[in-house]
């Protein structure tokens, strides 16, 4: 992984299966969310990684910091707000 992480952010990285993390603010959970994406793209090279959210602009930002640590993955990204992505 290229940006340190806390071991609590670490574990919700690496885990297996289903997983519910819960973090307050500044806590670095677009920092996890990033990483998480970049190490499921890196892991399974066919596979696609989609991250929803509440807001138009922190989509953007979550989708600019994958592609950061993963950008030949650009075609295998999906973010958005709930209500776009569900339209």
């Amino acid at each position: 992984m290229a940006i340190q992480l806390d071991p609590d952010q670490k574990q919700a990285v690496i885990g297996e299966g289903h997983q519910l993390c819960i973090a307050g603010p500044g806590s670095g959970k677009t920092r996890t969310i990033t990483e998480k994406a970049a190490y499921l793209l890196e892991r399974y090279p066919n596979g696609i990684v989609g991250a929803v959210t509440y807001t138009k602009s922190a989509a953007n930002e979550i989708k600019e910091r994958i592609l950061e640590r993963s950008p030949q993955s650009s075609k295998r990204v999906i973010t958005g707000t709930f209500h776009s992505l569900a339209s």
